[in-house]
């Protein structure tokens, strides 16, 4: 009896250990389980969250260029404007045609009206006229005034044939000269000086 006792308890233990061990194995997958599971998740989470960033940063740096590229443009005309203490379109005028040596082709120029821009310029129109100009001479009027040291602008350009010379042309371009506003301070105390 003691040897089939013996052989009980041994199969018993046997089988107790066996269930232990699956216990044990059962509860150890399952803590790994719960702990792999939020990590992965978390994981996938941050890593669209990194994605996400990843654009809006690209989004800041096409913005941090343009933001750079105009604060560049707006140093230039900052420059001409400063360049230049010419007040008066017909000035302006003779500053690009002069050097060109196309004086003798301006048939006319009409000053028009002068306009408050908003913030802190006036803006000064002038028509010109100009008769039997070559296609060169054109191209350097229009670089002229674009490279000239003032705030220079083209709002209107009509370019015909010459009757006399067809390949020539007669051109009419309205101009604008754009000039700061003198401080509002300053034209209060000329205009109480004059009363």
């Amino acid at each position: 009896m003691r040897l089939k006792d013996i052989a009980e308890n041994l199969s018993q233990n046997i089988h107790n250990k066996c269930s232990r061990s699956n216990i044990i194995i059962f509860f150890l997958l399952l803590c790994f389980y719960l702990l792999i599971i939020p990590l992965y998740l978390f994981d996938k989470k941050a890593e669209k969250e990194l994605s996400a960033l990843k654009v809006r940063l690209n989004g800041f740096y096409a913005l941090s260029n343009e933001y750079n590229n105009l604060k560049v443009h707006i140093s230039n005309i900052e420059n001409k404007k400063s360049l230049s203490k010419i007040d008066s379109i017909i000035h302006a005028l003779d500053e690009v045609f002069l050097p060109l040596g196309i004086k003798g082709k301006i048939k006319s120029v009409k000053n028009l009206e002068e306009r408050e821009t908003e913030g802190r310029m006036n803006e000064k129109n002038a028509e010109v006229m100009l008769e039997q100009v070559s296609l060169n001479e054109l191209v350097n009027i229009f670089y002229k005034i674009e490279n000239v040291p003032m705030l220079l602008k083209i709002n209107k350009v009509s370019i015909e044939k010459s009757f006399a010379f067809p390949e020539l042309l007669d051109i009419s371009m309205n101009i604008s000269l754009f000039t700061e506003k003198a401080p509002k301070n300053t034209q209060q105390s000329c205009q109480s000086m004059v009363n």
